[in-house]
């Protein structure tokens, strides 16, 4: 699965699901795979990239302390992570090797934001795990 591929999941998901302002595909050490875009920004693909490269950064860093905690406290590693502020919810999913952060409008139902977000995740997580494909000749 490309990343084109993985942009299409997170498209569909973000349309089935109208109060989601944001979806960002990483892996666990903070590297965007795909993103939707947010509709508060300038509209530039360069700004919509970078301001998901540093969403990953941070959501790496905040999974990183969850599964921390949650480790100590002999409970496995964190699946999920939710952040309520003034103008919406975060919800950072964690399956396999990848993350997604899931950004939605302020009182948008949480149970519609998971319903098909396990389901993504699983989708995300496998492509995103799959090891590089091998070169055809030497790397020097």
């Amino acid at each position: 699965m490309t990343n084109t591929d993985i942009t299409f999941l997170l498209t569909r998901y973000q349309e089935q699901n109208p109060g989601v302002t944001r979806v960002v595909a990483l892996t666990l050490d903070g590297l965007v795979q795909a993103h939707t875009g947010s509709a508060d920004l300038d509209g530039t693909e360069n700004a919509r990239q970078a301001a998901a490269e540093r969403l990953a950064a941070a959501s790496s860093g905040l999974l990183a302390s969850a599964h921390a905690i949650a480790k100590d406290g002999g409970k496995g590693k964190a699946k999920l992570v939710i952040i309520q502020a003034q103008g919406g919810e975060v919800y950072l999913v964690a399956a396999h090797h990848a993350c997604l952060v899931i950004e939605t409008a302020p009182g948008y139902d949480s149970t519609a934001v998971m319903n098909n977000a396990n389901t993504l995740i699983d989708k995300v997580g496998e492509a995103i795990a799959q090891p590089a494909r091998p070169t055809t000749h030497p790397v020097r």
